[in-house]
């Protein structure tokens, strides 16, 4: 019976051949927040081609790492290899968020 604490086993399970257990694990570190995930999250980042995957790391990090909408999606943006379909709809959303960002920093709702 394997007695590894509950965060080095989803740790480890960032690196599970199927992808479904990846993508989970993955969403429970960012719901409990685990510092100690960020720098295997970021590895992950890099060697992922799943779009939803890294869709899944990135909002995990920005849940980690505090970051607003604006920041996590901006995040998204950066990444070379994300599936145009995601791109465009993700620039989309950060133009509409910063709009309604300022639209409520003058005052208006």
């Amino acid at each position: 019976m394997d007695r590894s604490p509950y965060k080095e086993k989803l740790i480890r399970a960032l690196r599970h051949p199927e992808p479904e257990t990846r993508t989970r694990a993955v969403e429970i570190l960012g719901e409990i927040k685990a510092q100690e995930a960020v720098v295997p999250l970021r590895e992950l980042l890099n060697d992922a081609s799943d779009p939803f995957l890294i869709g899944s790391v990135i909002k995990t990090l920005s849940e980690i790492e505090g970051k607003t909408l604006i920041e996590e999606i901006e995040a998204l943006l950066a990444v070379e290899a994300f599936p145009l379909y995601f791109y465009q709809t993700a620039r989309r959303a950060l133009r509409q968020l910063k709009q309604e960002a300022q639209f409520k920093s003058q005052g208006r709702r």
